[in-house]
């Protein structure tokens, strides 16, 4: 590794007086250095002591330990974008090589940037190892227990993780794919939501980070701490014990007020509707108490988080083609017969992969279609087919997998038996919320089963646990519970009981969706009931949900006091946009239900921006463009601003605004907002306009002759 100060040299141009060069030690370290609202460790130091790190007059151990929880390449990389032109990045690459270091001039600024870090890196190494020895009992055990993973696809026992992981990129500011692990463990944002739809790989995300951070503890110094949000319920455990029932080391708020770690929230979709506003509050409170950490949080698509403002919010990428076949090569799928992994990567390579992206770019639904592909030549389109064609899978592939041997499960059940008491748990347990169980809380299920009663046949709790863990890995235990293996399989059987149910209690199935908060309830169990009972859905949900809506905003009301009714009571909050942001706001309506109409109309979210103009009353987030003095460009949040760069910058624009208003204030406030929003062409006007057509369309088409009885799992 080179010296700072021959990193700094090759940087500098020409010779320079004892100020200048100080200066520029300076201001490389400031630009690596990003402390949110924490003070900034660097102001202490002075230019002399600067200009002694440039020249090696001193070493830079001491103001490499200040700075080491700050750093962050992401944003050296910008600054060297910035300052840099073509002509001096070739100079630097040039100086570079000298000490046998070669940068790729077409990846200049990041190579650099993670160059830059790695000296301070490893500026900051003991001569020999000081970690507590607490600590280090901790990092073992992490590593020993997440080191081995169980899939759906090796019922045998666990598999090494690295062998059957492949990490996803992740979208951030303007929608740039970047690297995972660049923006979540060298860069310094420390609040941050990972979303992702489900089997995007959210949770492998999280393992994969917590063993980077056990295996590297000598590059990053963070302790991990990995918390599984299921389990949050704030009647039988705080926030902070939740942490240390996890973290077994001594002096643990210690490092939480130093800020020695990092904590892995994952699934905070999982988390029951009636507690989010409990763990949004404690944890808001608990960053509020220990600052200085990194926290990383994953969970399904959400639209904002309205109690925790510090996070910002990126998404998991889907697999490009390349990383979807980098996965499959990766896996050990029947290496008694290798040609049909062979097959299936040159179909991928292909057809598959654009004729099924929606599949294979999640890497669960890949690993499935790999599995499934030797049995069924043609993969289905509709995700409940093809869920139906897993499931057929993985009851039988012993078969072929093991020529002449044939699994016989504990329960006794044949397949058909098996799917109908899957469907009554994970119905029943999809209504309760519940995506993990201790050994009472299966058994209390086990008992509540109809299905198992009207089979008829001898098996215990015991025996079903068996099948769903070690038979058909549908369910894993860990920490003395259980798990389904992906939520996934648990929102299929569930769709599944849902449109088998009889009129009466089809019409129960509207309550259990709406009761769920739409910003963090996104699955697909909706969709693939309507899928399976579209003329049942229309007749017992979207009828009655529209004709009482309807009714609601047109009593007593003419057509446009009506719309406005619509508004308050779908869009109570509408975000809207100017001039150049990076993200707009989504306009998610209260209903659960009603979301999944529009969805499947492919009517969500119409940009209603074009049609309101701008009142700074309604401004809630301003982003800058930054003009620099040798020509270079930054666009930033006015919040993220830094002051400090002032002595580099020509101009600063404000170029884009977010604005939000409340629609009930709307309605009563005669403005030019109003009058935009009144107006009959402005979207959600129209889609009032069409709600009275497609509840026309759906009343014409309906069959109400149908018979009913009431459904078991409501009783």
């Amino acid at each position: 590794m080179i010296k700072f100060s021959e990193f700094a040299g090759a940087l500098y141009k020409g010779m320079g007086t004892k100020e200048q060069e100080g200066k520029f030690a300076q201001e490389l370290f400031y630009n690596i250095v990003d402390c949110y609202n924490d003070d900034n460790p660097l102001d202490s130091t002075s230019v002399d002591a600067f200009y002694r790190y440039f020249n090696n007059l001193r070493g830079i151990s001491a103001i490499s330990r200040k700075i080491k929880q700050y750093t962050d390449p992401v944003k050296f990389a910008s600054y060297l974008t910035n300052v840099c032109s073509d002509a001096m990045a070739q100079d630097i690459c040039i100086n570079l090589e000298a000490y046998g270091i070669n940068i790729n001039e077409y990846s200049f600024a990041d190579e650099v940037a993670d160059l830059f870090n790695a000296i301070i890196m490893e500026a900051i190494k003991p001569h020999k190892d000081t970690t507590p020895h607490d600590v280090i009992l901790y990092l073992d055990r992490l590593k020993s227990r997440y080191c081995k993973i169980k899939t759906v696809m090796y019922k045998d026992g666990p598999v090494a993780f690295d062998l059957n992981y492949v990490p996803n990129d992740i979208f951030g500011p303007r929608m740039k794919r970047q690297s995972a692990d660049k923006v979540l463990l060298n860069g310094t944002s420390r609040y941050i939501v990972i979303t992702g739809t489900g089997g995007i790989g959210k949770s492998m995300l999280m393992t994969h980070l917590l063993l980077q951070l056990s295996n590297k503890y000598d590059v990053y110094h963070k302790i991990p701490i990995l918390l599984q949000l299921c389990s949050y319920n704030s009647n039988n455990a705080s926030f902070m014990d939740m942490i240390r029932s996890q973290a077994n080391i001594r002096n643990l708020e210690e490092h939480l007020t130093n800020g020695d770690c990092v904590l892995l929230l994952d699934a905070m979709d999982e988390i029951k509707s009636t507690e989010i506003q409990n763990f949004e509050r404690e944890l808001a409170d608990f960053v509020e108490k220990y600052p200085k950490n990194k926290y990383i949080m994953s969970s399904r698509p959400i639209n904002k988080f309205q109690g925790l403002t510090r996070f910002d919010v990126y998404r998991l990428a889907p697999f490009t083609k390349e990383q979807a076949m980098e996965l499959v090569q990766k896996l050990a799928f029947r290496v008694d017969e290798p040609r049909i992994k062979e097959n299936f990567l040159k179909e991928l390579d292909k057809k598959l992969f654009e004729s099924h992206r929606d599949f294979a770019e999640i890497p669960l639904l890949l690993v499935l279609m790999l599995m499934t592909y030797e049995r069924y030549a043609k993969i289905p389109a509709k995700r409940h087919i093809f869920y139906n064609k897993v499931f057929d899978t993985m009851v039988e592939q012993h078969d072929a997998a093991k020529i002449g041997f044939n699994r016989v499960f504990k329960t006794k059940m044949n397949p058909e038996e098996f799917a109908v008491v899957l469907e009554e748990f994970c119905a029943r347990t999809y209504i309760d919320e519940k995506f993990e169980f201790t050994q009472l809380e299966f058994e209390e299920y086990f008992h509540n089963l109809r299905s198992v009663q009207r089979i008829g046949k001898n098996f215990s709790c015991a025996d079903l646990i068996a099948d769903l863990t070690v038979a058909l890995c549908i369910l894993t235990h860990n920490d003395d519970k259980y798990r389904f293996i992906h939520r996934s399989f648990q929102e299929y059987f569930c769709a599944v009981k849902f449109a088998k149910c009889d009129d009466a209690a089809f019409k129960s199935v509207a309550t259990i969706f709406d009761n769920r908060l739409p910003k963090v309830s996104a699955d697909y169990t909706f969709d693939m009931m309507f899928d399976m009972a579209p003329s049942k859905t229309e007749r017992f949900i979207y009828i009655p949900f529209l004709t009482q809506l309807l009714d609601e905003c047109h009593k007593n009301a003419n057509e446009t006091e009506a719309y406005w009714n619509f508004l308050v009571k779908m869009y109570p909050t509408l975000y809207y946009y100017s001039g150049e942001i990076p993200e707009k706001y989504e306009n998610v309506p209260v209903s659960y239900i009603y979301q999944a109409l529009l969805n499947r109309h492919g009517m969500n979210d119409p940009d209603i921006s074009g049609f309101l103009p701008v009142d700074k009353d309604y401004i809630f987030e301003t982003y800058l463009t930054v003009t620099y003095k040798n020509g270079g460009t930054k666009f930033v949040n006015a919040s993220e601003f830094d002051e400090a760069e002032s002595r580099l910058v020509a101009d600063v624009e404000e170029s884009g605004y977010n604005l939000s208003i409340e629609t009930a204030e709307l309605k009563t406030v005669k403005s030019s907002l109003h009058k935009s929003v009144s107006d009959v062409d402005f979207p959600y006007y129209q889609e009032f306009r069409w709600l009275h057509r497609i509840l026309k369309e759906m009343k014409a088409t309906a069959d109400f002759r149908k018979s009913e009885r009431y459904e078991e799992i409501f009783v």
